[in-house]
């Protein structure tokens, strides 16, 4: 079994899940017909999905797989052959294609002000910094303390 990513229409990352190691590339995932008889009659099968088994590179805040790109690149892609010339087959009889380590299908989502964003986020206080924070408090309430008492005994000096 490996990881593949399920990605929305659009390409934006969903979920992981387990497949087995014979899935490859980028298969769309069908909405199942809810009922018997619907399974019985042939329907036009939607895509809700897909299922890419191609890894997702680090560092992206939200990654999007170009399906655009992969279109074009599976209309040209090769296949592999093996030392007879014969197309090498999966096990549902398909043919495997060539490794694709030039091409970048996984993008970033997230636009370059979205991601400021995140990265601006303040951060909670640690609990040192609260104890800080806290004592500053304290002696700032302590000089306003001596301050009236002192301002209490003028007053009452005055007399």
């Amino acid at each position: 079994m490996k990881e593949a990513i399920k990605v929305d229409l659009n390409g934006y990352y969903i979920e992981p899940e387990l497949v087995p190691l014979s899935e490859y590339d980028v298969t769309p995932i069908f909405k199942q017909p809810a009922l018997e008889e619907e399974r019985l009659v042939k329907l036009d099968l939607v895509p809700i999905g897909y299922r890419v088994a191609i890894p997702v590179p680090p560092g992206l805040f939200k990654p999007r797989f170009d399906l655009e790109t992969w279109a074009s690149y599976s209309a040209s892609k090769e296949y592999q052959r093996d030392e007879y010339g014969q197309l090498m087959l999966d096990g549902n009889d398909q043919p495997i294609p060539l490794p694709h380590p030039d091409v970048q299908f996984w993008t970033e989502g997230l636009t370059q002000e979205e991601i400021e964003a995140l990265r601006n986020i303040p951060q909670p206080e640690t609990d040192a910094q609260k104890i800080a924070r806290l004592e500053q408090d304290k002696a700032a309430l302590e000089q306003r303390l001596q301050a009236a008492e002192g301002a209490i005994l003028f007053l009452l000096d005055k007399d």
